[in-house]
């Protein structure tokens, strides 16, 4: 499981959450026109931690998250909603079977706006995920 993928399932199995965007949640881009509200997560850079041996097996991944809606207070919302999901979370993100260990889950920086094209509020969050990943042969 790739940590977009656990990311993805920490979200949407958060019914606090998932009571508001109804399952909207989407990786890079949402679809034209969507139904709001609803969340759009991306991974902005990733740092792969390295020793004197070489690959750490640790990275750490920048994602920005968006809450998207018609209405200004329901993106701020949902904003704070991902921000009390994810910020200082430790342990396994995932499923049961597959899994990602996150060490931490830093909050970053938060910034909000109006995209004047799709005449939607969007609350923008940064998060930095600490987390273990397979080693390179």
């Amino acid at each position: 499981m790739t940590i977009e993928e656990a990311l993805f399932t920490h979200l949407t199995t958060d019914t606090s959450i998932t009571l508001i965007v109804e399952g909207r949640i989407y990786p890079t881009v949402a679809i034209q026109r969507q139904k709001t509200p609803h969340i759009v997560y991306t991974a902005i850079s990733t740092l792969h931690h390295e020793s004197m041996e070489g690959s750490s097996g640790l990275a750490a991944k920048r994602f920005q998250i968006d809450s998207i809606s018609e209405v200004y207070a329901t993106a701020k919302q949902v904003s704070e909603l991902v921000r009390l999901r994810l910020q200082g979370f430790i342990g396994l993100m995932g499923t049961m079977i597959e899994n990602v260990r996150v060490d931490l889950v830093e909050a970053e920086d938060t910034r909000d706006g109006y995209n004047d094209d799709m005449e939607l509020y969007v609350c923008q969050s940064d998060f930095i995920v600490h987390y273990e990943e397979p080693i390179p042969g």
